[in-house]
């Protein structure tokens, strides 16, 4: 008979739920079934995309050991629970998907292999894996353009006429000045603001949930502030190569914003509290870190103070289904099992010429 590796799932559209039991038979014939020594199935996700290529650890079963039959067609069921992540995903520069494969091992010759890809959703909840959840508690404070930019372009002025006036020593001299205050200038908003804090009231939030932050303010003397606004996006990002050649691409997945304060005054000495939050979208794809590829979700919060550089705080979040997804899900538990030794069957009929 001829070659012959199929892989052949017990549903048509290949989509399991975490919770659920994905399964399915292989299907194997070969000529040289006699010096089969064993047949076994991987399963594994892995990327594909701009990035470099990240890839879980795969599980091997052994679904038969031992010579094959050469003039039949042998079937082996599998069955397996539904890995708790990560869940498929396909965007712009990045894929993730969870795969079956496989393999017979018969010597000195090249060995048959079937890989075939099935879709992951969420269903029971289950934990994010721990990667997300490192420096999750990291917040970075810094400016972003506002007034700062204004000065930037005071400086850039500045810096032409030194250069026109004293040439390129001078324009050095005035930029190694300003590479020594660049840090001083960044604790101006901070000394305008007084002691700000800003946090989100949950790190890990449910897909259809709320981004919530409070912002709080104690400003040592009155001050005027134009808005406090809060920012939310999630982003692709696939770093390809290494050294030299690194590249890093980058796409936006999701951005959506809340206004946490119009333009008002801040009296000195007293506290102020802002609160404000983003819907995060039912559909929105869910957090994700590889070794060279993930999809990273941060919140911003921006305070924007007068003739002064913006007060700003970044602040990374997990998105990750926390909900229940799999309605009757313990009816699982009373399926009978699959059988497990392996059915023979009558090879399929070759096409006539």
């Amino acid at each position: 008979m001829r070659e012959y590796l199929r892989i052949e799932f017990d549903r048509a559209d290949r989509t399991y739920r975490v919770g659920e039991t994905v399964a399915g038979k292989v299907l194997v014939g070969s000529p040289r079934g006699d010096q089969c020594k064993v047949v076994r199935l991987k399963r594994f996700w892995r990327t594909h995309g701009k990035g470099n290529v990240d890839k879980g650890e795969p599980t091997v079963t052994r679904l038969h050991t031992g010579p094959l039959s050469t003039d039949r067609l042998h079937q082996f069921e599998f069955e397996f629970p539904a890995p708790a992540r990560p869940f498929t995903y396909h965007g712009r520069f990045l894929n993730v998907d969870q795969y079956v494969e496989v393999h017979v091992d018969l010597p000195w010759t090249r060995d048959p292999r079937r890989l075939e890809e099935y879709v992951l959703l969420p269903g029971r909840p289950s934990a994010p894996a721990p990667s997300l959840l490192e420096h999750r508690e990291n917040p970075v404070e810094d400016l972003v353009p506002g007034c700062s930019a204004a000065i930037g372009s005071i400086a850039l002025v500045v810096g032409l006429i030194a250069f026109a006036s004293v040439g390129a020593m001078g324009l050095l001299f005035l930029l190694a000045a300003g590479f020594f205050f660049l840090p001083y200038f960044k604790t101006l908003a901070k000394k305008r603001l007084g002691r700000a804090s800003a946090f989100l009231t949950s790190l890990v939030v449910d897909p259809g949930g709320e981004a919530e932050v409070e912002v709080r303010v104690f400003p040592g003397k009155t001050t005027r502030m134009n808005l406090a606004v809060l920012e939310l996006q999630a982003r692709e990002v696939c770093v390809a190569g290494t050294g030299s050649n690194r590249r890093t691409h980058s796409h936006e997945i999701f951005k959506g914003a809340a206004s946490l304060s119009g333009p008002g005054t801040l009296e000195g000495g007293k506290s102020r509290l802002f609160k404000g939050s983003v819907r995060i979208p039912k559909d929105a794809p869910v957090s994700f870190k590889g070794g060279a590829n993930k999809i990273l979700w941060e919140a911003k919060v921006k305070l924007d103070v007068p003739n002064w550089p913006d007060w700003v705080k970044k602040i990374p979040l997990v998105v990750w289904p926390g909900e229940d997804l799999l309605p009757g899900a313990e009816d699982l538990e009373t399926l009978p099992p699959s059988p497990k030794e392996p059915i023979v069957l009558e090879p399929e009929p070759e096409p006539q010429p």
